[in-house]
């Protein structure tokens, strides 16, 4: 499916709210202090950084008209990623970490990648699945 399949998306405005809040989210998860789970994973939250990164671009890959939009929409997410580790590190329960930046631009580079695939076209899918269509 190519990444113009989004002209195809009945509910495309509903997808780009659902798609904010994803970056809200991302934002405030990224920002607010959050409590210990006792889950020890070395470097866990890498995967969390990157599963996000990858889930944001992913999305937005499906919305976006061209590929040119698309590697834009990409751009935006490592800046976003960038900004947020340079805010982190000004409160004083979180830090900067490089690492963190390199799991976001991971997960940046895989959407991105999976947005050119059949993965581009779950949104599309999931409407003609399970959406009713209206008849004239």
């Amino acid at each position: 499916m190519s990444v113009t399949a989004w002209r195809t998306l009945r509910w495309l405005p509903a997808w780009r709210v659902l798609g904010g809040f994803g970056i809200v989210l991302t934002i405030v998860l990224s920002l607010v202090q959050l409590p210990d789970t006792g889950i020890d994973i070395e470097q866990g939250d890498k995967y969390g950084h990157a599963l996000a990164y990858l889930a944001l671009t992913l999305w937005y890959g499906q919305l976006c008209a061209t590929r040119r939009a698309l590697a834009v929409r990409a751009l935006a997410f490592i800046a976003l990623g960038g900004a947020i580790e340079l805010a982190q590190g000004l409160t004083d329960y979180r830090s900067c970490d490089w690492r963190d930046f390199l799991a976001d631009l991971l997960g940046v580079a895989l959407g991105f990648a999976l947005a050119r695939t059949r993965f581009g076209a779950m949104l599309a899918w999931f409407e003609a699945r399970f959406v009713r269509q209206s008849v004239p």
